[in-house]
């Protein structure tokens, strides 16, 4: 029945999403392939300005506007009439919730995709040859710098902790917006007004996890290693010693976060829903 719900869900924006991160890779694409041309005058130039001003409008609407209508769909279907047929689905509020978090989840990966790949696409950013060759003999040795054993098992952590963080933080949204619903006006300013509350307890936290466990080491200088034409500052030998500890330490905490938010919004849902 998830993979129903999730179904439903991709559907629902699937059409607009798309066409709006096509067009942002077709726009990163013809800057990449006309930046010579547009630095060749000042009439090419003035075209080169307007058109980075278009194309940067376009990743922050895409950015926008994946989250946007996440959120505005979360909000609709469960807190709004529509709420009246959603929640007379045989489906329990935990599925219904999982369903909204991993279609977010999935679109959020696409979004940050599609608009690095176009912006560097447009600063010519694209790594060449020699420096794809440098970067495969760096990462050897940053691994080993942060305490992992080799360089897939660096990348699949620092993935899994990348996905947990963005699952957190899309579980944030619709726990405001839920704690927002039990408002009895202004509802909409209320899940604002949450939602600060929510991401100011949240970088508390992340302070004083980051202030505890590398304050003691702020003075030490790392040290620089070079590759071809890639420069990397490396963490002096105390820091990377507890890397596999800190980051241990922000999964866990980011999990519980997590789970906490997961718990606000379905108490909401199951206990204190209220459609008025």
């Amino acid at each position: 029945m998830l993979g129903k719900l999730w179904k439903h869900e991709w559907k629902a924006n699937c059409r607009l999403l798309l066409a709006v991160h096509l067009a942002l890779l077709v726009m990163g694409l013809v800057g990449y392939l006309i930046q010579g041309i547009l630095q060749t005058g000042p009439v090419t130039s003035v075209i080169g300005g307007l058109y980075i001003l278009l194309f940067f409008l376009l990743a922050a609407a895409a950015f926008l506007l994946t989250h946007i209508l996440m959120i505005i769909r979360y909000y609709r279907n469960f807190f709004t009439a529509e709420g009246y047929l959603v929640h007379t689905l045989p489906v329990g509020p935990g599925s219904k919730l999982l369903a909204k978090c991993l279609n977010h989840l999935v679109w959020s990966l696409i979004n940050q995709v599609c608009v690095v790949s176009a912006v560097m696409l447009v600063i010519a950013a694209v790594p060449s040859e020699e420096q794809m060759e440098s970067l495969l003999e760096i990462l050897p040795e940053a691994a080993k710098a942060m305490g992992f054993s080799s360089v897939p098992s660096m990348l699949a952590v620092l993935t899994g902790l990348i996905l947990l963080m963005l699952f957190s933080a899309i579980l944030m949204f619709y726990a405001a917006i839920s704690l927002g619903s039990l408002f009895p006006s202004h509802r909409i300013l209320g899940s604002v007004l949450c939602w600060l509350g929510l991401w100011i307890a949240n970088q508390i936290v992340n302070v004083v996890m980051m202030v505890s466990v590398f304050g003691p080491y702020a003075g030490m200088e790392g040290t620089i290693t070079q590759a071809g034409e890639i420069q990397v500052t490396l963490p002096p030998p105390q820091v990377t010693e507890i890397i596999g500890t800190f980051l241990g330490t922000v999964a866990a905490v980011t999990a519980v976060m997590g789970a906490i938010y997961y718990l606000i919004s379905y108490f909401v849902l199951s206990k204190r829903l209220n459609l008025q």
